[in-house]
């Protein structure tokens, strides 16, 4: 759960404000997720590397952009 809110802020802040693709912001925190967890498991031996991380990372991306994707709608319609 705090992965999911860790990352959702992160998306969220940078689809609003660099406006690429809503998929290319989730496959980019796929793939963040996945060297944050390469790299503890192979640089950090106290540390557990566990897919359940890159899964709730991955969707703390898909929460925030989709949170951007309603706040951007929502922008749009009142500036008419």
């Amino acid at each position: 759960m705090l992965n999911v809110v860790m990352f959702a802020p992160v998306t969220l802040l940078g689809y609003l404000s660099f406006r690429w693709r809503w998929a290319d912001w989730v496959v980019g925190t796929f793939v963040a997720s996945l060297a944050i967890e390469f790299i503890q498991g192979v640089l950090l031996p106290d540390r557990s590397a566990t897919s359940s991380d890159v899964v709730s990372n991955t969707l703390g991306g898909l929460v925030g952009v989709a949170c951007g994707l309603v706040a951007g709608s929502y922008a749009g319609k009142r500036a008419r």
